[in-house]
């Protein structure tokens, strides 16, 4: 049996993600971590933040910025993007995630990826106005709540290749 504890900083996203997801994601990782093998498999724990990160051409990111007939979604700056995981089997769980880009729009929730297999459910946050050009939308699919924001539950499945998501059809 064993433990170890730590921490890593200076680490970019581009060498955490695969090809196509480093070039989606931009920022540089800090964490603290545990790995062990406390009932005899290999496990971890730990807490993540990106700082001066930023996420472009995510297909949710891009029909928000077509639906809103902005650019702003495009390519998000991030002001806050943190998470807690845990590996284990193969399976990673990130909880307590968060994303957001002060005063436009927040992520939170909590996703399992097994594999490549997503399964995450999630609120996004939206500022006022946002979705104003889509009849019903800020009142039918998303409600006011704190931070001055509207929310929309948010539903993540498929793959890390094709992730789908249940928001754009509401």
């Amino acid at each position: 049996q064993y433990t170890v504890s730590g921490d890593v900083s200076g680490v970019k996203c581009g060498d955490l993600f695969n090809e196509d997801w480093s070039k989606r994601f931009i920022g540089d990782v800090v964490s603290d971590f545990s790995i062990g093998n406390p009932s005899g498999e290999a496990q971890a724990h730990g807490k993540l933040k990106v700082l001066n990160g930023s996420l472009t051409a995510l297909p949710v990111l891009d029909a928000l910025a077509a639906y809103a007939d902005t650019r702003r979604f495009r390519e998000l700056a991030l002001s806050e993007a943190r998470t807690g995981w845990n590996w284990k089997k193969g399976e990673i769980f990130l909880s307590d995630l968060v994303l957001a880009s002060e005063g436009l729009a927040r992520l939170e929730g909590n996703i399992f990826i097994r594999g490549r297999e997503l399964d995450g459910t999630f609120r996004l946050g939206l500022a006022p106005g946002t979705l104003a050009n889509i009849p019903g939308a800020e009142t039918d699919v998303f409600a006011p709540g704190e931070r001055g924001l509207v929310w929309a539950p948010l539903r993540i499945t498929g793959t890390l290749d094709d992730p789908k998501e249940d928001l754009t059809d509401r």
